[in-house]
């Protein structure tokens, strides 16, 4: 699925992943397909799957059903597989709707 930028940024490829920032952690990007944040991979994690992330360093991992539903938890959807300390963007949701996780992941 295309993704397109829409917020004047020319050339931001979202799907992209790097061993080195590309932009600074924790740069958002609206597209038509919601709101993306930029971070760097706590451990590998693989697209598609929920990951939570810390304020203010912007590391992401992958949320195990043990990290849920004890508190609201920043969360993004990692957009393609990003090795371990690499960077790449993931989707945080389509704006005032962003993704936290509140409740339970089921295993």
């Amino acid at each position: 699925m295309a993704r397109i930028v829409q917020d004047g940024r020319v050339g931001i490829d979202l799907t992209e992943v790097s061993t080195v920032p590309q932009h600074a952690l924790g740069d958002t990007v609206r597209a038509d397909t919601g709101l993306y944040i930029y971070g760097q991979a706590n451990g590998a994690v693989t697209a598609g799957y929920i990951c939570k992330y810390v304020e203010g360093t912007f590391d992401f991992d992958t949320m195990t059903t043990a990290e849920s539903g004890s508190t609201a938890t920043n969360c993004g959807i990692a957009i393609s597989d990003i090795a371990d300390n690499s960077y790449g963007w993931f989707w945080r949701g389509m704006g005032s709707e962003e993704c936290y996780i509140t409740g339970v992941i089921a295993a």
